[in-house]
């Protein structure tokens, strides 16, 4: 968790905990799409080797596959379809939708209202299970069974064809969920979710978790052999750390804002004469909150209650087409990503249409500061946590760099948002004489499995013996 000493340790620490032939999965879990990396060695490099593990459409799955640019991502939803809920792609074309993580956070005990409101699909799994007695608690563990049941089959069939075995499993978590205000959840959130996936992935196999920071601090620093990340890494590191005083250590803050929160991760950095990584430690004090709750899908989820709100007459008397909700969700999704908030938003009209008999399409119109409400309500909880951990950082009296990690940098107002944020904070820290760099990781190839990488990798080394009497492994 967040407030735990924990340590990242370069290669010159490694010693290896798996034998050739095993292999460690590493499963994010998230609010729009499950993703999942493997990690394992090859021969006697002491670099352990990164796969991200593809999703094969075949006979057996193909309807339930989300047809997407990016080949390693397995959508993470459950809708209604035909009045059976179902799980994959054929939830994508159902108007009522809710995302498997806001169920599992549902049924490990996070019942109350004020938290589940504040999730993508909160406030609508409340209302659906009033209305649709067949949404239970049974309904939705099978929906959550069969979506890593999916996913298992995939990592099987890839370990197989690389000639490995999984031996451990990592699943991450996000960081909300070590605040004080959660007081015990996370190990009912974790207890869960090992619950469910047992049963499938077999008793044979490790189960660990780690939080969503930890994850992406682990693939920002940890070197490894992958194919798609040497050169963005090299270049990545460069960003970070070029012309930082490093003689005494660094530190490096790692933001991740994904779908529906925002997670980060301190770190002490230190560096070898080629500018690796050498050794990391967490650095982030007890008690320090290390998530909030927000992000791209939320978004979405105000811009779709708007949308309903406009159309409530058609949905009452039912005379929208099926699927019609669901396609222009998805329609707002892909143009969100080219909105910059910062400077202005124009409105945005929808078209739909109506059932057979009715008229022929209905419009409807969301004005441009509905949208930037929306995308400041989504984000601003985000920015504040960081802004608050770069004063903390910066009061430290050290350079330091920033790495900002997930999808919700995509959006250009987001993007332009924060990078004019860190031009101030950089102007303030040199009247200190405070070196500030920072990095998106935005531009890099497979920027989006960076947590189950992370994941995949924390368990693949034992620090040195005489790292072990001062610290414990990271967030394991």
């Amino acid at each position: 968790m967040g407030s735990a000493s924990s340590t990242l340790y370069g290669d010159s620490d490694h010693d290896r905990t798996f034998k050739e032939g095993e292999a460690c999965v590493g499963l994010d879990f998230g609010h729009s799409s499950s993703k999942m990396s493997m990690a394992y060695y090859l021969g006697n490099s002491n670099l352990p080797h990164l796969h991200r593990i593809p999703i094969h459409a075949d006979n057996a799955n193909a309807h339930v596959l989300e047809r997407q640019s990016d080949p390693h991502q397995l959508l993470a939803s459950a809708g209604r379809y035909k009045d059976i809920w179902v799980t994959g792609w054929l939830s994508r074309e159902c108007d009522q939708r809710i995302p498997l993580k806001s169920i599992l956070t549902y049924i490990a005990g996070t019942s109350r209202k004020r938290i589940m409101e504040q999730l993508p699909g909160g406030k609508a799994l409340h209302s659906i299970m009033e209305a649709d007695k067949s949404l239970n608690s049974c309904t939705m563990r099978r929906l959550l069974v069969e979506h890593f049941q999916q996913l298992h089959r995939f990592a099987e069939s890839e370990a197989e064809g690389k000639g490995v075995k999984i031996k451990v499993v990592v699943v991450t978590f996000p960081n909300y969920l070590c605040a004080d205000e959660m007081d015990d959840f996370f190990e009912q959130y974790r207890d869960t979710l090992f619950e469910i996936i047992q049963p499938s992935w077999g008793d044979h196999i490790r189960y660990e978790a780690v939080s969503e920071g930890q994850a992406t601090a682990l693939y920002a620093v940890e070197p490894c052999d992958d194919l798609y990340s040497k050169g963005p890494r090299k270049k990545r590191l460069q960003d970070l750390f070029g012309g930082l005083e490093a003689s005494e250590g660094l530190n490096l803050l790692i933001a991740d804002n994904g779908g529906s929160t925002t997670n980060f991760q301190s770190l002490g950095i230190f560096l070898d004469n080629s500018g690796e990584v050498l050794h990391s430690q967490s650095n982030v004090p007890v008690g320090i909150a290390t998530g909030s709750k927000g992000g791209s899908n939320t978004v979405n989820e105000i811009v779709d209650i708007e949308i309903r709100k406009k159309l409530w007459r058609h949905i009452y008397e039912q005379n929208l087409a099926p699927g019609q909700l669901a396609a222009m969700s998805r329609n707002f999704d892909r143009r969100k990503r080219e909105l910059d908030y910062a400077r202005g938003i124009a409105p945005i009209t929808f078209t739909c249409k109506t059932v057979e008999g009715g008229a022929d399409t209905v419009d409807v119109v969301i004005g441009g500061y509905v949208i930037r409400a929306a995308i400041e309500a989504a984000f601003n909880p985000g920015i504040e946590l960081i802004k608050k951990e770069i004063e903390r950082v910066t009061n430290l009296g050290k350079d330091f760099a920033v790495l900002f990690c997930g999808g919700s940098y995509m959006n250009p107002g987001l993007w332009h948002a924060t990078s004019k944020m860190m031009e101030g904070i950089r102007k303030n820290a040199k009247k200190r004489n405070i070196v500030v760099n920072w990095a998106f990781m935005r531009t890099e190839p497979y920027w989006s499995s960076a947590v189950s990488a992370g994941a995949a990798l924390s368990m693949m080394h034992l620090p040195a013996a005489e790292s072990l009497l001062l610290n414990s492994a990271l967030g394991i």
